[in-house]
């Protein structure tokens, strides 16, 4: 409950009347139990950490957190946060089903999981691809302007005057500078 910790997951909660990572109210306005305060909450948390998967478990559909099931799914789904809820486990002997229900909600969590670690595989290459190709395109143009300055003796001082224009055209305009990343 450190509010200081918290607030990296919670800088985008401008919508929040107190502006707490702990208050519910911008979703759940007339928040009524504790419980059901704290569960709302935890879906708030999980669907802003990179890291939390949620597994919502009650024994009874109308029970005392039924009006928080609506609420808790429209925020777990705003995001990709991986999500289970099982909420009529009261059957005579549920341990059996809820046993394979969380059995099967790992399996789907290790294929999230793998799925995340192809995707940071393909984004390194694709990264170290990109990297390849700048090299690649910076030495073609080093190669090209050494053969127009052999082939044109006057190349370099055309060089030199471009790169100045360039530059007070950048000196000119701030915004330029800025949108050209420099």
């Amino acid at each position: 409950k450190d509010e200081a910790w918290l607030r990296r997951f919670f800088e985008d909660s401008s919508t929040n009347p107190s502006g707490s990572p702990l208050d519910v109210r911008d979703v759940w306005p007339e928040g009524y139990s504790t419980n059901s305060i704290e569960k709302v909450w935890g879906a708030k948390f999980a669907s802003r950490h990179p890291n939390v998967a949620v597994l919502d478990l009650s024994s009874f559909k109308c029970g005392h957190d039924a009006p928080t099931y609506g609420i808790i799914d429209k925020v777990i789904s705003a995001t990709d946060t991986p999500f289970l809820a099982l909420h009529d486990i009261d059957a005579n002997k549920p341990g059996g089903s809820i046993k394979i229900r969380v059995k099967t909600y790992s399996y789907t969590l290790k294929l999230y999981q793998e799925r995340l670690q192809e995707l940071r595989s393909k984004r390194t290459k694709l990264t170290l691809a990109i990297e390849a190709k700048r090299r690649e395109l910076i030495a073609e143009r080093n190669a090209a302007i050494a053969r127009a300055m052999k082939q044109q003796p006057d190349f370099e001082r055309e060089l030199v005057n471009m790169h100045a224009a360039f530059d007070d055209y950048l000196a000119q305009d701030p915004a330029v500078r800025i949108g050209a990343g420099i």
